[in-house]
């Protein structure tokens, strides 16, 4: 028995003489702490004279035990927390047992209590040496290996009606929560003694309760090893068998849950310092590694709820679209010092938001950390104090976030609910400057949040929009303390067009990214920026330059425009002339500014390496001996992609094949020399195909090699200095087969000969299916969008404009080769592609119309068919002759205002000069990269739509891709021809991209 109270025996005894005296039937009682007594007869007693002396605990009803003057009964009571909460309600009796007390007819003696005292101690006594030999007893035999294992549960349930939630039940010390959790307790042993559980259940033990009703957090003890859903099971069982007792609290069944925590076994694991044991003890694992989100425990109790589940809000493992967290004990002060973990996990491919409906924590001490991932790979992504951030965004479908409060703070903390969004949702919001005019410079500013030193680069990516005549910089800033250094910095109109930006960040310090955004004064002005990230890792290449739209009185390109007091990155013009003028006015008076210039080549450009080193098409430098080696070492490669050389020799005109193996050059040996081997060093070269004659040796040849293939199909060189047989290796590469119709035609036009231009692509002539097997329909989010042409298995030849702002979301892409009506339902000869690169001429200037020129690489290889097949390219630098009919086709506008066309169309066209086309298209600078094609009179012309498509001649060898589609104004206006970029000026920068980045190996 637990003595709970005791009251004053001898106020009670003279109270129970002169109030309850003969009262010795069936009298009742209640707590002596406040109320009264209600006798049998119905009257009522002050609780002042309540009969009682004692209240005590046996198995799981409150027992009253009056003096000796009143009849010697033990009433059953209610629960004790209600009892002690709130006394009996009125009226109520407690019931009576005789059998647990026996009468005595007077008082004790002194001497009869001090010898009861002893008996008393001399049992404890006994008890406790009882105990003590049990426990030693059962450590030897965990010494002597015997089987005593065991398993400890956590579990949780809701106490859904019979008490209710009060702050008193957070302290663990208070008497509401020992006797709360005193009748939870019992609720849960009678359950299991049910249960088939009932003999290896030992014991349970309520740990904490929380609000939500009330919300039991426990623990279960069983010998041997149960696993947690039949312990669950089985306690759901026996609450249910017991039904709604008499102590009033009733469990909702739906709300149990049990999980294991660790087998209890006498054989410990023993694990290193830093390390933890799984429960099952096969295996120890850092400590760093429980709890993180991955799997590392065969048994998975490494990630269970019952190990994990955080001080807070009893939570550990988020999972559904939506849900909420919230530090401990919200809406009031949050316990310190407090450490939690939450993982966030929804649906793959969704990234996370998270809304913080209060947040007060302590500045920069007690810290709301959010990482995009899980484990040791995870990101930080936000590092939050203070006040509210408000919305958090999660480019993640994982996130780990870590709550850690020290020793003080008197604060809320926070509440937040996390949901699953689609990204792709959400393309139609970006954040703009306000269109409004006024009479003055205006800037506008958004900060990000802080963000932490970061161990490695990370990569701020951003698409921005600035358009507008009065539109004047964006400029993109990382500050750390009082530092200020610009990252991105764009001036001036650059249409109405969405274009990429980006920047590589070094983060060594906290510190805070700013985008600031300065209109000049007027309304024709627009910046706005879109799917602002960070990323880690360095940056890629930069993007291409945007062209800006020039004002209209078409002033040259402005460098920089710069204002204030602070210093501005060096600038470097684009051709010998640079103009600099200073606009002030009355407003100050300042110091003004003194500037240095000076002229050079490739001024702006990475600064040469060092002697012996070798610099990499990024700028970077590396040792001379890493070149050609067999291994990349440049981040683009550009170490190993000029390795294979064709040296034309003066005298005799044979192209002679030279390797080269670091710093060695070697000639080829004929020797043991295979058409496989042609084939692949001109692929590596760039081409399709080649054949290999053979020369003599000459002076100077030496050293040589010779090529052979190795068992796993890679090629070894064996360099000596003498050629066996005297013979070396003069290659020849071009791209055959190609250009090659293989569909019979009905009649078929000689573009040479016949002058007829009734068939066009604006006015439309349908194609004969499988006329063209090269032309490709370029597709952006399923919609036709451009032309293309297939130059072999892997590559398509396009416009740079087709792709300009639209190389980064690859996924948008699809590829449709075979086809000749856009809406067939026939899809027998068609091939769908993805594409996974895109690659602009790096001389694409929008504006000018220059280097329109691109290369698409599809992500599996084309298969050739009757209705697929690669068109031919011309030789570098091959002229064009002036008159020559060729062929134009594609899916555009049939007219200048028309629709698009739904069958390939195809029409004929004469080539012009350079110097007809600068004539009659004034507005643009036709270099050698452009030609057009068009009659005087118009009516034949390709259009919107055609764009990125071929224009083709046909040579000896089958079809040749002169052209592609550019520019025009208009379609078909008479003396305004098509534009095309000119194919034969662009041969070397294709074969250098596919030998950079064609997947082939081996030969």
């Amino acid at each position: 028995m637990h003595l709970l109270s005791q009251v004053n025996v001898e106020e009670q005894f003279q109270n129970g003489i002169s109030q309850c005296g003969t009262r010795r039937s069936s009298a009742v009682a209640q707590s002596p702490y406040h109320g009264s007594i209600i006798c049998s007869n119905g009257e009522s007693l002050p609780a002042a004279h309540a009969c009682i002396n004692a209240i005590w605990m046996k198995g799981r009803r409150v027992y009253s035990r009056r003096l000796d003057v009143c009849p010697p009964a033990v009433w059953f009571c209610p629960p004790l927390q209600q009892w002690m909460g709130s006394g009996f309600p009125s009226g109520t009796s407690c019931l009576h047992e005789n059998a647990f007390v026996h009468r005595r007819a007077k008082r004790l003696s002194s001497t009869e209590v001090l010898l009861i005292t002893l008996l008393v101690l001399l049992f404890v006594a006994c008890v406790g040496l009882s105990v003590v030999t049990w426990l030693a007893l059962d450590n030897k035999a965990a010494d002597d290996g015997g089987d005593q294992s065991g398993s400890e549960f956590t579990g949780r349930l809701v106490i859904s009606n019979g008490t209710v939630f009060t702050e008193e039940l957070l302290n663990t010390n208070s008497a509401q929560f020992k006797a709360l959790a005193y009748d939870t307790e019992q609720k849960i042993n009678d359950a299991y003694s049910r249960s088939s559980l009932k003999e290896q259940f030992r014991s349970s033990k309520v740990n904490e309760f929380s609000e939500g009703s009330v919300v039991v957090f426990f623990d279960v003890f069983l010998l041997g090893v149960v696993d947690s859903q039949t312990v669950q099971e089985q306690l759901v069982s026996g609450l249910q068998q017991a039904g709604d007792a008499d102590d009033g609290l009733v469990i909702d069944i739906d709300s149990v849950r049990v999980s294991v925590v660790r087998l209890l076994s006498v054989t410990a694991v023993n694990c290193p310092e830093g390390q933890k044991a799984c429960a099952d003890g096969s295996a120890c694992i850092p400590q760093s590694d429980f709890c993180d989100g991955v799997q590392n425990c065969a048994d998975g109790t490494d990630e269970d709820h019952t190990v994990c589940a955080t001080a807070c809000d009893g939570q550990f493992l988020l999972l559904g679209p939506t849900g909420s967290f919230h530090s401990k004990n919200f809406p009031e002060v949050y316990d310190s010092p407090t450490s939690c973990r939450w993982i966030v996990r929804v649906t793959e491919g969704s990234a996370i938001k998270i809304v913080f409906h209060t947040f007060q924590t302590e500045q920069d001490i007690d810290i709301l950390e959010l990482y995009e991932g899980t484990g040791p790979t995870k990101t930080l992504t936000y590092s939050l104090s203070g006040k509210s951030p408000g919305d958090i965004w999660l480019l993640s479908h994982e996130a780990t976030v870590e709550f850690f409060a020290d020793y003080s703070g008197s604060l809320q903390g926070f509440n937040a609910t996390y949901s699953a969004e689609n990204v792709k949702d959400l393309s139609r919001y970006y954040i703009t400057t306000p269109r409004a005019p006024g009479s003055l410079d205006k800037k506008f500013r958004i900060s990000s949040l802080p963000l932490t030193p970061a161990k490695e680069s990370v990569c701020l990516q951003f698409w921005y929009h600035m358009f507008g005549e009065e539109v004047w910089r964006l400029m993109v800033t990382i500050q750390e303390g009082s530092s200020v250094i610009v990252l991105f910095q764009k001036e001036g109109n650059y249409g109405n067009n969405w274009n990429y930006g980006q920047a590589t960040l070094n983060i060594t310090a906290d510190a805070v990214v700013v985008f600031e955004a300065q209109k000049k004064a007027g309304f024709l002005n627009d910046i706005a920026l879109d799917d602002v990230s960070i990323v880690s890792g360095s940056c890629g290449p930069a993007p291409p330059e945007p062209t800006p739209v020039p004002p209209p009185t078409t002033p040259p390109p402005i460098p920089g425009v710069l204002t204030g007091d602070r210093s501005f990155p060096d600038l470097f013009s684009t051709s010998s002339q640079m103009t600099v003028m200073l606009f002030t006015d009355a407003s100050s008076n300042d110091r003004g500014f003194l500037a240095n210039f000076s002229t050079g080549v490739n001024l702006g450009q990475p600064d040469p390496c060092p002697s012996g080193q070798f610099q990499c098409g990024t700028g970077a430098c590396l040792s001379n001996s890493s070149v050609c080696d067999g291994t990349e070492h440049c981040p683009d490669g550009s170490d190993e992609a000029d390795c294979v050389h064709i040296i034309k020799d003066d005298v005799t005109g044979t192209q002679r094949l030279r390797l080269q193996v670091q710093s060695h050059v070697y000639t080829a040996c004929a020797q043991d020399w295979s058409a496989q081997f042609s084939d692949f060093f001109c692929r590596y070269l760039g081409y399709r195909s080649g054949n290999a004659s053979f020369s003599s040796v000459m002076d100077g040849d030496a050293p040589f090699t010779t090529v052979s293939v190795n068992a796993n199909g890679s090629l070894e060189l064996n360099p000596s200095d003498a050629c066996l047989g005297e013979k070396i290796v003069s290659l020849h590469c071009n791209n055959q087969p190609c250009g090659a119709r293989k569909v019979p035609l009905k009649r078929e036009s000689n573009a040479e000969t016949d002058g007829n231009k009734a068939g066009r692509v604006v006015g439309g002539q349908d194609a004969q299916k499988g006329a063209w097997p090269w032309i490709a329909s370029l597709r952006w989010l399923g919609r036709h969008a451009c032309g293309a042409a297939l130059i072999d298995r892997e590559w398509l030849i396009t416009a740079a404009h087709c792709v300009y702002g639209k190389n980064v979301h690859l996924s948008n892409w699809a590829v449709v080769l075979g086809l000749h009506s856009q809406y067939e339902t026939d899809n027998t000869n068609k091939q769908v592609h993805s594409i996974d690169q895109v690659i602009m001429h790096k001389r694409y200037n929008r504006r000018t119309k220059e280097s329109d020129f691109a290369l698409m690489h599809l992500q599996t290889p084309a298969n050739y068919t009757d209705y697929v097949q690669p068109i031919c390219l011309p030789d570098a630098g091959a002229p064009i002759e002036e008159g020559r009919k060729c062929f134009i086709a594609g899916w555009g506008l049939t007219a200048e205002d028309g629709t698009t066309a739904d069958v390939l169309q195809e029409a004929v066209v004469p080539l012009l000069s350079n110097k007809q086309c600068q004539e009659w298209l004034p507005e643009y600078n036709f270099t050698e990269r452009m030609l057009c094609a068009g009659y005087a009179e118009g009516g034949v012309d390709t259009c919107k739509g055609d764009s990125g498509g071929p224009l083709m001649c046909e040579e000896a060898g089958g079809w040749v891709l002169v052209g592609v589609t550019s520019f025009g104004v208009g379609c078909g206006r008479p003396q305004r021809p098509g534009a095309y970029a000119r194919v034969s000026q662009f041969i070397e920068w294709v074969s250098e991209k596919r030998r950079l980045y064609s997947d082939w190996t081996g030969v």
